[in-house]
């Protein structure tokens, strides 16, 4: 049995992505079997069919979740060893107005226009960095890389905070935000 893991460029894991099993090199259409990763970004094929053609594992082409794309690979073997495959984070559209003046209702508007998906979690946080950046806005922590979920509107101070800070809820929870100003 082969354990896979689904995880973005960073290694953190991707729950509730879709894999699909083909045998030999077929279209994921002709897919025999699909799963989802679990909350840690595994899964496994406890009994695959026999495949003198190996396999093609086929990663978000069905049940897509938007915010990641997709992986196409080929194994000769599920029996060989454990697979990780890596999915990009798509390109997040940068705003065309960012929030001004620190405008409450402005920035819950923006935020509400460039979140990704509806929880709190290092890998949607990760996608809105672009976002963030084109306002001159920082998650807590951003340079250390390890993200927490408040954001810091500008004017930022020289390691990257500012006193216009955005709390945006908890990890693998809603997005709500509370504003610290």
């Amino acid at each position: 049995m082969s354990f896979i893991a689904i995880t973005d460029k960073h290694g953190n894991p991707l729950k509730y992505i879709n894999i699909r099993l083909a045998l030999g090199r077929v279209s994921s259409d002709d897919a025999y079997d699909d799963r989802f990763t679990d909350l840690a970004g595994h899964t496994a094929w406890p009994n695959p069919l026999a495949s003198d053609d190996g396999y093609t594992l086929y990663v978000n082409y069905a049940n897509v979740q938007t915010t990641y794309g997709s992986a196409k690979q080929f194994v000769g073997s599920l029996e060989a060893s454990d697979i990780t495959i890596q999915l990009d984070s798509l390109a997040v559209p940068t705003p065309s107005t960012c929030p001004v003046d620190h405008n409450k209702d402005q920035f819950s508007t923006w935020f509400h226009a460039h979140k990704v998906g509806d929880m709190v979690s290092m890998a949607n946080m990760q996608a809105m960095q672009p976002s963030l950046t084109a306002c001159g806005m920082k998650w807590q922590n951003q340079d250390r890389g390890d993200l927490r979920p408040r954001i810091f509107q500008p004017p930022l101070n020289a390691i990257g905070a500012s006193e216009w800070a955005v709390d945006c809820g908890d990890f693998d929870k809603p997005w709500v935000l509370t504003f610290r100003y």
